[in-house]
């Protein structure tokens, strides 16, 4: 299966003049503000994240719903957004290479589970959760983003499941597909953001080669 995942941080609209419709929608990747003047792409960058639901963003679906909430062209917003790193395919070819070169950053706050519901919470302290997540992937939150990239996370967190011998009992490539599923999770639900790892810059579509 190909994945859709969106990368940036969105800095919301931009309006230039009072009153006037937004000039552009800002997302920051890395050092770099990146524009996005259409309003098509928005929603597709936005559709990218993934659906709250638990239907995984791939190209197909995403192509769908953007239909559906009126895109003329789902196809060229999705490939504005694929060319300067905003959203990147990944697969399973290609996983390790997108891994090395994107880090996750955590957004809200964590509020906890309950004696009722052993579930994690995440959310805005005060308000109803935005997310209610497996302690897996509340780990993968509070966690991933201490290293500078996703491999290394993977790295860590096969290194965190070492039997008593020290050994791990999987490897960084064994975590990395269930690391990336937890990251769309948490992405859907406005948990995280993803970005470029630390000194790197936006990925090219054409520089997302498999390593092996």
């Amino acid at each position: 299966m190909t994945r859709l995942l969106a990368v940036g941080h969105s800095m919301g609209p931009v309006h230039l003049t009072p009153g006037a419709a937004p000039d552009h929608h800002a997302v920051r990747i890395g050092w770099e503000s990146h524009r996005l003047s259409d309003p098509d792409q928005v929603v597709v960058w936005r559709l990218a994240h993934g659906d709250p639901e638990g239907v995984p963003a791939t190209p197909e679906s995403v192509s769908s719903a953007a239909t559906a909430a009126g895109v003329r062209d789902p196809g060229g917003a999705l490939a504005s957004l694929v060319g300067p790193g905003l959203v990147v395919e990944v697969a399973e070819e290609n996983a390790e290479a997108f891994a090395r070169a994107h880090r996750v950053q955590p957004l809200l706050a964590g509020l906890g589970n309950s004696a009722e519901d052993l579930m994690d919470s995440i959310g805005l302290l005060g308000l109803p959760p935005a997310a209610r997540v497996r302690p897996r992937v509340f780990e993968v939150w509070r966690w991933a983003h201490l290293w500078p990239d996703l491999w290394s996370a993977a790295e860590g967190l096969a290194a965190a499941g070492a039997g008593d011998d020290g050994e791990p009992r999987s490897t960084a490539a064994d975590e990395l597909l269930g690391l990336l599923d937890a990251v769309q999770e948490l992405l859907s639900a406005g948990a995280v953001h993803l970005d470029v790892a630390r000194g790197g810059r936006p990925v090219r579509r054409h520089e997302l080669r498999p390593l092996r």
